[in-house]
């Protein structure tokens, strides 16, 4: 991945997570219809943010809830 691309990527994580708290205990927003999730990244081992639209936010609490049954 080219320089210019990681540096974006970064700054738009950076940019997500100040929709956090420092708090461990918050890990879900939502934000003008979008749900943000904070979760750590075993890869990088940094604190990251994934976006989902409404839809695919019922879809993937649906998917986590009947997984744990």
């Amino acid at each position: 991945m080219g320089e210019e691309k990681q540096r974006r990527n970064r700054l738009r994580q950076e940019f997500l997570l100040t929709f956090f708290d420092k708090r461990p205990d918050k890990r879900e927003r939502e934000v003008n219809g979008f749900f943000l999730e904070k979760r750590w990244s075993g890869t990088t081992e940094k604190w990251e943010v994934a976006i989902y639209t409404r839809e695919s936010w019922k879809r993937y609490k649906h998917y986590h809830q009947n997984k744990l049954l």
